[in-house]
């Protein structure tokens, strides 16, 4: 995946994210927050109209709304999360994330 696509076109601001009525966030206590680091890419070109990722992958079909980085500062297992909203009808969402070719 081109790194630095997500920096500079896909990168969000805050620790969550919506399309229509349904979002996804982060929360935690306080005492946790400078323990790990958690980063937002809006990588739908439909919902990011600066994302470019699915020209730089040859993406044809359909891209995950939302990739999710995950790390704790304690150790070195770190987290990717592909993020499709879908609402209510969640198994076009399920074959969008399975799908490699319609993922990140």
């Amino acid at each position: 995946m081109p790194f630095n696509t997500l920096l500079l076109t896909c990168l969000k601001s805050g620790k969550s994210f919506g399309e229509g009525k349904a979002r996804v966030s982060v929360s935690r206590p306080k005492e946790y927050a400078s323990k790990e680091t958690v980063i937002f890419f809006s990588t739908d070109d439909q919902s990011n109209e600066k994302s470019t990722l699915r020209d730089d992958l040859g993406v044809n079909g359909a891209l995950c709304d939302l990739v999710v980085f995950y790390a704790p500062d304690n150790g070195d297992k770190k987290v990717l999360c592909l993020v499709e909203l879908k609402g209510k009808n969640i198994k076009p969402a399920v074959e969008q994330v399975t799908n490699p070719a319609n993922s990140v």
